[in-house]
């Protein structure tokens, strides 16, 4: 709770302090709610009281109104102030209330703003077993919906939850290492790759170190591109070395992803051949230990590596494989991928051509039907390009507007920059061009890539 001026404390202390004990109970219950709450939950919370005429006697004082068929506070500072006053250890009490309330209620919380309130009363009411079990529960349907802050957050509080859970891994599923994984992915879908780089690296400092090496190394092997796309590819470069030193000759589904970050990351440094064996070895050990996965995103990684180095038709038509095989699996983001892969295979081959257009066209439409705000920025960002580097600067336009105000690493931030002073000098727009290009060359410093360092230097 932030700090009240003084004199408005003063206010709302007065107005509470001519309250009567069983009211100010009332408004404790509905502060630690959030602030909105049925009449049927707040009478659960205080079964002792006469919710009735208390409830009445606050609407008619003007400090609760009914806000749809729930309470609320006419005021958010009055709850601020409540919040105040509430020792911790009824903070937790009225907490536990709250979540055993909901839980009785004729229909069961099913819905992802019901689950998130339930996992956090019981996160604020102190109760480890519960707090970890609803917090799981709420980040799988966030996540199933791509509301991926919220996903995280409740990731983040059920590893926080499990250290003094009774048998953690059984009440949420899986393993402390793979929640901890869906974690650091979720946080840098939403964009928060900094948090999701130091949620890794304590883990591998503290209780991580005690996993097999093969799933330690899939920690490094994750913690990879992150760091690349916050601008620090000498550590991406040390964290895969690492990661391949650990699983060795392992045959394992560790080690199969293991192998498919080598191969991404040598495709983005420009090192097709390598690559294409690391995906090679991806591809063998996820056939048959999976996970499926996996062995989508190898399959795609080939595609590439084949489409630019082999032959262009053979690339495109293993994308459209791992594209059956991802549909098949119902895996949403690789089949998104497979059709930014078909879209780089063409530019690589013929350059920003119709049908590369069309490619990332029917990339956005996936992604607005199916994906997440990353995926969209992604093909907003491909086809934004793609009808600047075409000349085909008025389809461009619409698109640079959400692309500049969204949140992005440095790395997507770093292509969009350029892609706009692109634009800029394409329509004569010199003087904006230079205030992008100062923008952008702040980003590509920090990249050892030849692509991305070369690009900057050609424009400037």
């Amino acid at each position: 709770v932030g700090e009240l001026p003084t004199s408005l404390v003063e206010f709302l202390t007065s107005r509470l302090r001519r309250l009567g004990d069983d009211e100010r109970d009332v408004l404790r219950a509905v502060a630690v709610t959030g602030g909105k709450v049925s009449h049927r939950i707040l009478a659960a919370m205080l079964p002792d009281l006469a919710m009735g005429e208390l409830v009445r006697s606050l609407f008619d004082a003007s400090i609760l109104e009914v806000d749809g068929s729930d309470y609320a506070f006419g005021h958010a500072l009055m709850r601020e102030a409540i919040l105040r006053d509430v020792l911790p250890f009824e903070g937790q009490e009225l907490h536990r209330r709250a979540a055993e309330a909901m839980l009785a209620e004729p229909v069961p919380p099913s819905s992802l703003s019901d689950l998130v309130s339930l996992a956090t009363h019981w996160g604020k009411a102190d109760d480890a077993d519960r707090s970890l079990e609803a917090a799981v529960a709420a980040a799988d349907v966030a996540a199933g919906v791509a509301a991926y802050e919220s996903a995280a957050e409740m990731a983040l509080q059920a590893l926080d939850a499990w250290p003094a859970a009774t048998a953690p891994e059984e009440r949420a599923g899986l393993a402390r290492d793979q929640l901890l994984l869906q974690a650091a992915e979720w946080l840098n879908s939403c964009y928060r790759g900094t948090e999701a780089v130091e949620l890794i690296e304590h883990a591998l400092r503290g209780w991580a170190g005690d996993l097999p090496p093969g799933r330690r190394a899939l920690l490094s092997a994750r913690l990879a591109p992150i760091q690349f796309h916050l601008g620090n590819p000498p550590a991406t470069a040390r964290l895969l070395a690492q990661a391949e030193e650990l699983v060795g000759d392992e045959v394992s589904p560790e080690a199969a992803e293991v192998h498919h970050r080598v191969s991404k990351q040598a495709v983005a440094d420009g090192q097709i051949h390598p690559a294409l064996e690391s995906a090679e070895r991806a591809i063998a050990i996820a056939t048959t230990e999976g996970p499926r996965v996996v062995l989508a995103e190898a399959l795609t990684t080939r595609a590439l590596a084949v489409g630019v180095t082999d032959d262009l038709d053979r690339g495109i038509a293993l994308a459209e494989e791992a594209r059956a095989l991802a549909l098949a699996e119902g895996l949403v983001s690789q089949v998104a991928n497979t059709y930014r892969t078909e879209m780089l295979i063409i530019v690589f081959r013929e350059g920003r051509t119709d049908a590369c257009l069309e490619a990332s066209a029917n990339g956005l439409a996936y992604a607005e039907q199916h994906c997440g705000p990353r995926w969209r920025a992604e093909f907003r960002l491909d086809l934004c390009l793609g009808y600047v580097e075409a000349g085909r600067f008025t389809e461009a336009e619409p698109l640079f507007e959400p692309l500049l105000s969204v949140e992005l690493d440095d790395l997507r931030r770093l292509t969009v920059l350029q892609t706009a002073a692109l634009h800029a000098l394409g329509t004569g727009s010199l003087d904006v061009a230079g205030v992008f290009l100062a923008d952008a060359s702040d980003i590509a410093d920090r990249y050892a890539s030849a692509q991305e360092t070369g690009f900057q230097a050609r424009l400037v």
